[in-house]
């Protein structure tokens, strides 16, 4: 374990009080919060030792094509292995993976739709091309919805190109293709030399493949009266579709099979329609002139658990190619806020009748399951004044406290930016539930969507968390405990912990010495000219004081650290809690440890069994709200 285990321990000789003073002081015990005399406690001594526990770099709350960003899991796993990431969780949107409130129909004539509106893209929309709403119908019985007609005429330019995007505030037909058949009306009007209709289909962004960049893949359906056929240049696929001229014709398309006959390499489970759009292109001297009516999606594998076992195949299909990267499935609940991620091996995708997202933590917890409270702020982009950050912190406080964070076990605290709230405010309403007696799990996340740029992204943080394997169950048991630490991962490559006596660690809660309580701090390769701060926050369960009293205890240079470790006296006169953080010199905090709680008597709380040291894999079951 390298420091851990180093004989070398130095130690301030000063007394850390509440107020963030030196106070020098004689060293103080602690012990353990239970309820044996010392003299039963010290029977295990002489016991094997159990295996150590390492920090395993863990990607918590990660989207795929299940869900509407654009990244596919193949590109996320990409990027997860560049990082080191160890472990990684899928979390989509439970909602979105089985479709619910989904479009199953789009109606290009409407430009101006409530759930989907079609405009011009800017781009593709030079001389030569045009559009018209006409009121028509499109040849499918009963259909009475105007037609979106397309028209481009070269005329000897080497290309024109007239294209409508779809634009949904909610983007709601993206999901993982597999299943669907787009059912797609079109009416060729006229058409002349090298020119189309066209319907094209943006899918998920993928890795490097094949000498082809990075990069989403296109299929682009194009009808014609003389070409039948797919043609393939690099990143789009051109599928030709032969329909006569001066008539109505119903095509049916199958996204997830053309992709994957398209590109063999390319699993089509792992895609999702992520742009649509529809064209007039013309060449030379070419012309076409056409109408799209209505787009029908049908989807099968989307009821009930179907769209997990998918994901579980594809996980299992990906397996193989990414061997450091652990792969674990959870899903985030999302119909209503607050979202909550079940993170477990026994996840389920809710009935419609599950009710909000809250209902279903009691069964997370009872499956041995994590539930952890997501983007606590909202997803809102921007950071707002501080005042109104610091009015949001307290909102959220007190709605957490209130209802014991509806018995989350987690908190995503590491976020740059989020909900209109900084780093800064994420860490304040986390110290105000710490504070409070409510003992939460402060995690890191990206919440990525986009399957690109891990390492650079603002929201670029992991979660370390202390294990003895990377398998699923001692991963959560981690997490249950607290034990764990978050940050950038391009900025700090170390570790942290916080040790109390023999048995306590980070995350748990230790009786506290009557005077002070000597800690032993883990630190190691903090980045040069970074300082690593010691934070006490005193306990108050009143609600009286405020968690932007916040206090800086002490702080250490890397000289300071030794080994990667030293110990402190921290002041016990009153209850209260520490964390560390680790601070560069331009100011920016780049790593969270989770705290240890110091209390005279740990039953005045209601803590929960896995916060105790020593807890058994029983106890992680034992219920606590």
């Amino acid at each position: 374990m390298g420091a851990l285990t180093s004989p070398r321990v130095p130690r301030r000789s000063v007394l850390l009080s509440g107020t963030g003073g030196l106070l020098l002081a004689g060293v103080a015990g602690c012990r353990p919060a239970t309820t044996a005399p010392d003299d039963q406690a010290a029977t295990t001594t002489g016991a094997s030792a159990a295996p150590e526990p390492a920090p395993v770099m863990s990607a918590l709350h990660v989207h795929s094509s299940f869900s509407e960003g654009a990244g596919s899991m193949h590109a996320q796993l990409e990027q997860a292995a560049a990082l080191g990431v160890q472990a990684l969780w899928w979390t989509d949107h439970d909602w979105r993976m089985n479709a619910r409130g989904y479009l199953d129909r789009l109606s290009p004539g409407d430009l101006a739709g409530d759930r989907v509106a079609w405009e011009v893209d800017g781009s593709a929309a030079g001389p030569g091309g045009s559009h018209a709403v006409v009121q028509e119908a499109s040849g499918r019985a009963g259909s009475t919805s105007p037609v979106l007609q397309l028209e481009a005429r070269a005329e000897g330019r080497r290309r024109v190109e007239h294209r409508l995007q779809a634009r949904s505030e909610r983007s709601l037909y993206s999901t993982s293709l597999h299943g669907q058949r787009w059912t797609l009306a079109v009416h060729l009007e006229e058409r002349v030399d090298r020119a189309f209709l066209a319907v094209d289909l943006l899918t998920s962004w993928r890795p490097a493949l094949q000498q082809r960049s990075p990069g989403p893949y296109r299929l682009s359906y194009r009808f014609s009266d003389h070409r039948e056929g797919i043609q393939v240049v690099d990143h789009v696929a051109e599928v030709y579709i032969r329909v006569p001229v001066g008539a109505w014709q119903e095509v049916v398309i199958d996204p997830a099979r053309d992709l994957t006959v398209a590109w063999p390499e390319i699993d089509g489970r792992d895609a999702s329609c992520t742009q649509l759009s529809v064209a007039a292109l013309a060449w030379g001297s070419g012309a076409v002139r056409g109408a799209v009516g209505d787009m029908e999606i049908a989807r099968t594998h989307v009821e009930g658990q179907e769209p997990a076992a998918t994901q579980r195949d594809v996980m299992t299909a990906y397996a193989a190619q990414f061997p450091d990267v652990r792969q674990m499935q959870g899903v985030e609940l999302s119909v209503t806020t607050p979202h909550i991620c079940w993170y477990g091996s026994r996840i389920r995708l809710p009935d419609e009748d599950d009710g909000d997202p809250t209902t279903l933590v009691p069964e997370i917890r009872s499956t041995g399951g994590v539930a952890v409270y997501a983007h606590p702020f909202g997803v809102a982009g921007g950071t707002l004044p501080r005042a109104d950050q610091e009015s949001l912190v307290a909102a959220r406080a007190a709605d957490l406290v209130d209802t014991g964070a509806h018995g989350c076990t987690a908190l995503e605290v590491g976020y740059r930016q989020r909900g209109g709230a900084d780093l800064e405010s994420h860490e304040r309403l986390w110290d105000e539930c710490s504070r409070r007696g409510l003992f939460l799990t402060g995690v890191g996340v990206s919440d990525n969507h986009s399957g690109m740029n891990w390492a650079t992204q603002t929201n670029n943080f992991v979660t370390w968390l202390w294990s003895v394997t990377a398998e699923q169950d001692d991963l959560l048991a981690a997490l249950l405990r607290g034990q764990a630490f978050f940050g950038d991962p391009t900025l700090f490559t170390g570790r942290l912990d916080i040790r109390c006596g023999d048995d306590c660690r980070m995350g748990q809660v230790a009786v506290a010495g009557k005077g002070s309580t000597r800690v032993r701090l883990v630190a190691t390769d903090l980045p040069p000219q970074s300082r690593l701060e010691l934070v006490r926050v005193d306990m108050d369960d009143s609600g009286r004081g405020s968690a932007t009293e916040t206090a800086v205890a002490d702080q250490f240079v890397p000289e300071d650290l030794g080994a990667g470790e030293v110990e402190v006296d921290v002041s016990t006169g009153t209850d209260c809690f520490v964390r560390t953080r680790v601070r560069q010199a331009s100011g920016e905090v780049v790593a969270l440890s989770n705290p240890v709680w110091l209390l005279q008597r740990p039953r005045d709380y209601t803590v929960p069994s896995a916060r105790l040291p020593g807890t058994t894999a029983e106890d992680r079951e034992r219920p606590w709200w």
